[in-house]
């Protein structure tokens, strides 16, 4: 069984011209990366700096098909125990989805480009995409999935995104790695898809299983106005585990003179996981669970449960408890 990832579409290419102007402190009003971040805005990031947490000490696993060392904004955010599965790999990079999800995760805070939402989290890149894609996307097996899953524990990340999507069931293997990475106190973020259906994709539908109860939280795509995109899968059976943060037209992937804009709910899981990360840093005494049942009861509420779950990313909202 083969699956590709969750990035609906590219919807273009916007000039990040004189993104050198200035050097903020901080991604605050009137930066360049303010005005790119618009994701930290409707997630309510602010507070979260405010308080002094920005990510740091937390590893993020983003399991995907690699990272653009040269292009990529993570820069020192990238973990150098950042890892290929693929040993004899030929094909340098099928797509750039993994630099598309990783733009508003964890992009470097330095007065270019944009901001991510955890910007001095470490980004532990696993690149577990089987070699030269599949319909011009990188494509996944299962199998691989379990390996970078095992490889995420081993290396003491915190929170693991996997922002891909399936038809079935992946199988023992994975079932049975993504056990051991709920039980070392991982918090799972699971793109639930862009097929538009009542329900999320594989392996979103995991956290309706009893077995990882509480250690999945899966995430659909919201638009610019916050309500649930039509094109997102809805929460469905995963509603008490179902939050949206934005996935429509986010600015990602800053080179030296453009960024991309993409929609789907793969960049939607890098808000939920940079949130989680502001989260484990700020209260270090809770575990996976606890930060992921935190952020859930958080979030605003949006319309129907069966449709957009526990509602809207308000990071900003944990921070007042």
């Amino acid at each position: 069984m083969r699956f590709q990832h969750s990035t609906l579409r590219l919807a273009g290419v916007i000039a990040a011209a004189a993104l050198a102007a200035c050097a903020p402190k901080g991604p605050w009003k009137g930066s360049v990366e303010y005005n790119l971040s618009t994701g930290l805005r409707a997630v309510n990031a602010q507070p979260a700096y405010d308080a002094g947490f920005t990510g740091r000490g937390v590893t993020v696993a983003l399991i995907d098909c690699g990272i653009d060392k040269k292009r990529g904004e993570l820069g020192k955010n990238l973990s150098p125990l950042s890892t290929d599965l693929n040993p004899e790999r030929k094909v340098i990079l099928a797509d750039r989805h993994g630099d598309e999800v990783a733009g508003p995760l964890g992009s470097k805070l330095d007065g270019h480009g944009l901001a991510g939402v955890a910007y001095n989290a470490t980004v532990l890149s696993v690149r577990a995409d089987f070699d030269g894609g599949w319909k011009g996307q990188c494509g996944f097996y299962p199998r691989d999935i379990a390996r970078a899953l095992d490889y995420a524990v081993e290396k003491g990340a915190k929170v693991a995104v996997l922002p891909f999507r399936a038809d079935q069931r992946f199988g023992p293997k994975f079932e049975a790695s993504l056990q051991r990475a709920v039980d070392a106190g991982v918090a799972i973020v699971i793109s639930s898809g862009n097929e538009s259906s009542g329900q999320p994709s594989w392996p979103a539908r995991y956290a309706t299983d009893p077995r990882f109860e509480g250690g999945i939280v899966v995430v659909g795509g919201a638009r610019k106005d916050g309500s649930l995109a039509p094109w997102s899968n809805r929460a469905g059976l995963t509603s008490g585990w179902f939050i949206i943060a934005p996935g429509e037209d986010v600015i990602t992937d800053c080179g030296g003179q453009y960024c991309r804009r993409v929609s789907g709910t793969s960049v939607s899981a890098a808000y939920v996981a940079g949130g989680l990360a502001l989260i484990m840093q700020a209260k270090p005494e809770i575990n996976a669970r606890g930060a992921i049942e935190l952020l859930l009861k958080s979030a605003r509420t949006v319309g129907d449960p069966e449709e957009a779950g526990r509602g809207s990313l308000d990071i900003g909202a944990v921070f007042a408890f």
